[in-house]
């Protein structure tokens, strides 16, 4: 494992061109960043500076190794920071029928994402009665769904009318059946042909 200290050191010389300049920038000694960089290249059992060039340069191992410092700091750096947010990211689970998800309503989700970078969404997509179980299990954060009468945890609801359509060049005489619809006992028809 690397030592970050190790690798801070071993790119602020590189960027620097010396170990002096290295130094000032790390608010340490210019015996002590040389002895960092020692201490690396025993881990890496290579030297990773050319000590005679001016400005100092990276070896052929250091060349190879220098990227992989860069990204193992920055992502220090992100954890960092990810971790020292106090409101923290959050994340919303939602749950929507399958039939329901559009490309419109994927775009609105997309919006929503670069709007708020903060906030990750997860999207579920089902049966109305399975995201209707999981939100009420504290699965997801907020269900859509498709119900006879809205229930009482409902948040907002709103009636949508029943559409039967076919093709204009089709012309057969519907047939209407009786039903009742459980469990609420309502009245309504099945149409066939």
């Amino acid at each position: 494992m690397f030592d970050l200290k190790l690798l801070q050191a071993f790119v602020t010389v590189a960027d620097a061109g010396s170990f002096t300049a290295a130094a000032h920038r790390l608010n340490s000694t210019q015996s002590t960043v040389s002895q960092q960089i020692g201490r690396l290249d025993d881990v890496v059992r290579r030297a990773l500076f050319d000590r005679g060039a001016r400005p100092v340069k990276l070896t052929p191992a250091g060349e190879q190794l220098i990227g992989y410092a860069r990204r193992i700091l920055a992502l220090q750096r992100e954890a960092l920071a990810l971790m020292s947010d106090p409101s923290g990211s959050r994340t919303i689970r939602v749950g929507v029928p399958d039939d329901l998800v559009t490309p419109e309503m994927s775009q609105e989700f997309a919006r929503f994402s670069t709007r708020y970078s903060e906030i990750r969404l997860d999207v579920a997509t089902g049966l109305s009665r399975e995201l209707s179980r999981r939100f009420r299990e504290g699965e997801l954060d907020v269900a859509i769904v498709k119900e006879p009468s809205a229930q009482a945890d409902a948040h907002a609801s709103f009636r949508e009318p029943l559409a039967w359509v076919e093709a204009s060049n089709r012309s057969r005489p519907w047939f209407f059946r009786r039903y009742h619809w459980s469990p609420s006992r309502r009245e309504g028809y099945i149409v066939t042909r």
